[in-house]
């Protein structure tokens, strides 16, 4: 729980940007809220913070910031990059509440004509809770990875279509909420609704994988997100309790994912 700064003086002079900070860090539930459940109750965050320089601006976060506009500059960097931009392309998935945009990319190598053989495609998306800062950077460290020259990356964009929407909650995270959009809703609860004027990127999200089921097949779905209190990686995956098949083949890329990244 403890918080960050940013000094603009601190970046002037020294160039040091955001960094962590705070003393005597207390998390507690207070007796502010007039509910009797767990869910109804209010905590409270407290620390002592000793400002560095008179006559500054500061900022607080309680993670590492990554705002809508560094998405952008991010997307335009990759959209201009000489080498990056032949294999990736930017596209408009929808309009938010606020008229904000919600961005795709799809990135795959180009086809060959005599390699008749159809790729599936593996869908991505990122920061549909805006106080979950690090899915925006894991998502901003996989596009890294995925866009770079390894020869993972390039085998990785030989055999699939890779389509990622790095910010679903375009407007959450321009406002500053921590978990809902403007509808004052979770984003994550919404996945059955069928309003589509009411949650436009869940919509156009579903819309998108239904389209690929039909083209080519999806492989796999994967929402990145953070985490208040458990460390370091983690998957939640759906049990399936029903079916044992569909069960066993939720726990494969964990499992994957557990062996080549033991550390």
């Amino acid at each position: 729980m403890k918080p960050l700064i940013y000094s603009t003086r601190d970046a002037e002079i020294n160039k040091i940007g955001w960094r962590r900070c705070g003393e005597n860090i207390t998390y507690f539930r207070n007796d502010l809220s007039n509910g009797e459940t767990v869910e109804e109750a209010t905590y409270t965050l407290s620390f002592n913070l000793t400002l560095p320089y008179d006559d500054d601006e500061v900022y607080l976060a309680h993670c590492y910031p990554y705002t809508y506009s560094d998405l952008q500059d991010y997307l335009l960097k990759l959209q201009n990059h000489p080498v990056k931009s032949t294999f990736s392309s930017l596209r408009l998935l929808c309009r938010s509440l606020a008229g904000n945009s919600v961005y795709y990319l799809t990135i795959t190598a180009p086809s060959l004509v005599d390699v008749p053989k159809r790729k599936k495609a593996i869908v991505i998306t990122s920061r549909v809770h805006p106080g979950e800062t690090p899915s925006s950077w894991m998502m901003k460290g996989f596009l890294d990875f995925l866009t770079g020259d390894s020869t993972q990356a390039k085998e990785l964009r030989e055999k699939f279509i890779f389509k990622l929407i790095p910010m679903l909650n375009p407007d959450g995270v321009i406002v500053g909420n921590n978990r809902c959009s403007l509808t004052g809703r979770d984003l994550n609860r919404q996945y059955r609704t069928v309003i589509r004027e009411t949650y436009p990127p869940v919509w156009h999200t579903k819309l998108l994988i239904r389209r690929l089921m039909e083209e080519c097949g999806v492989i796999m779905y994967c929402d990145l997100h953070a985490h208040s209190r458990k460390h370091n990686v983690f998957i939640y995956g759906c049990e399936n309790k029903q079916c044992l098949d569909k069960r066993l083949q939720e726990q494969v890329f964990p499992l994957m994912l557990h062996k080549n990244a033991a550390d």
